[in-house]
């Protein structure tokens, strides 16, 4: 549950598992892309949701 002006749970914990999982070494080249490119959209969703914070109409995203 969120209230106004705080960030999704699912979507901050999300980000930080695969950063976390990114940094194991021993994972294929192909599924490490594809975490990467799973954190980089965790991010820029976080990075969204906080921009429209700042500038939406006080509705949330998510």
């Amino acid at each position: 549950m969120t209230r106004a002006g705080s960030l999704n749970t699912y979507l901050l914990y999300s980000g930080i598992a695969f950063a976390l999982v990114l940094r194991f070494e021993f994972m294929g080249q192909g599924f490490t892309k594809f975490i990467g490119i799973l954190n980089c959209s965790a991010i820029c969703l976080i990075l969204l949701s906080f921009c429209a914070d700042m500038f939406g109409d006080g509705r949330g995203l998510f």
